[in-house]
Order: C-alpha cells, then structure tokens, then sequence
C-alpha cells in the first residue's frame, strides 16, 4: 500500500524508515523524463517500482545478491511494470549516466550488528553490513557516483544516524566534493536523506 507495489511470496519484506524517507525525496527529485539508478533495489525493488508507476522516464536497479535480483525482476513483471535489474557490487555492471542516482545504504559496523546478532536474522552480511566501521561501502558509493552522474544530477542517500554518526557521513561527502542538503522525513522518523550535488567536473 506504501508504495503501490504488489509482491510475490519469497524473501520478507526489505523496507524500512530509511525506504519511507527515501520515497519521499523521490518524489520531490525525480520527473517523468529522467534516468533513475537505484543501487541496492533488494528483493522487492519497492522504490524502484514506485518511481516506474509514476512513469520515470528510464529506470534502471541493481543489487549485489542474484537471489535478490532474480526475485525483484519477478515482482516488477508481477506488476506489469518496466523495470530493469542487473547484479553487481555497487556499480559494477552498471553503465550510462543518470539523473538521479539513489541509494538506502548499508552503514552498520560489523561489529556492532554482531552484537545485535544481525548476522543471525539476516542470511547475507551485505543486507546491513557496512564494513568494519559502517563507512566502507557508503565511501566507495560516494566515490563511485559522480562518474555515472549527469550534469546537474542529484546522488540521495538515506540511512539512520542512530548506527553511524551523522558528521562521519557529511565528512566522506566533503571529502569526495560533494555540496549536501540533509532531509528529514518527519519527527517519527530517525532516518535521513542526503541530497548531494558533485561540484567538481566528472571524472574522465
């Protein structure tokens, strides 16, 4: 009902109030004729499909575990929507420019979600892992986007600081020449979007 997408039996759910904050973001970034990427779309590719009812003009998902992607590409036929899905570590497989490029990160420490005993609840580590300090995979994303990013486009990243420290964020974005508006969803909602623009040309 939250995203207008109809699902299959498979995987439970993968969305959470990073996915709410991020759908609302979408909104406000996205018109009908960009290009969309979405890195880690996991099993359901709810955003994704979301951004394909609104008719998004090219729309394109990945995730790094094939089980995943494999049960994303059935839910978007499911749905009759048009939706193409690849798998790869970031943007391994991806190529082409995008105007909006976005992202629900993984940003927990190892060691941190072994004490909660997430490796225990979650079948693959790459669900909520971020590397040992939570900054691993956010900083090689953030380092990554801008050379799949058009000119003008907009890199969101939406995660929940209670894990990972809001200012350890914003600091690998300064460092990878990002410019940053932070999005709040709402006071019930601990999670956050970044709206990065990357100010220095494109890498060759």
């Amino acid at each position: 009902m939250l995203f207008r997408v109809r699902v299959v039996s498979g995987p439970r759910i993968h969305w959470d109030f990073t996915t709410i904050a991020l759908k609302r973001s979408l909104r406000r970034y996205t018109q009908p004729g960009d290009s969309v990427l979405e890195i880690g779309t996991g099993p359901y590719a709810l955003l994704s499909l979301y951004l394909a009812r609104r008719k998004i003009r090219s729309l394109l998902a990945n995730d790094i575990n094939q089980h995943y992607v494999n049960h994303a590409r059935r839910t978007a036929a499911f749905n009759a929507l048009k939706l193409e899905v690849v798998c790869g570590d970031l943007f391994e497989t991806v190529n082409g420019t995008f105007d909006v490029i976005f992202f629900n990160a993984v940003y927990i420490p190892r060691g941190t979600g072994e004490r909660l005993g997430l490796n225990h609840l979650h079948s693959w580590e790459t669900d909520w892992c971020g590397g040992s300090d939570g900054l691993e995979t956010i900083s090689a994303f953030l380092h990554q986007a801008p050379a799949y990013l058009n000119p003008g486009g907009y890199v969101l990243l939406g995660f929940n600081p209670h894990y990972l420290p809001l200012a350890a964020i914003m600091d690998r974005c300064l460092q990878n020449d990002y410019q940053y508006t932070l999005e709040a969803n709402s006071r019930l909602n601990p999670s956050r979007v970044l709206i990065l623009r990357f100010s220095k040309e494109k890498p060759r």
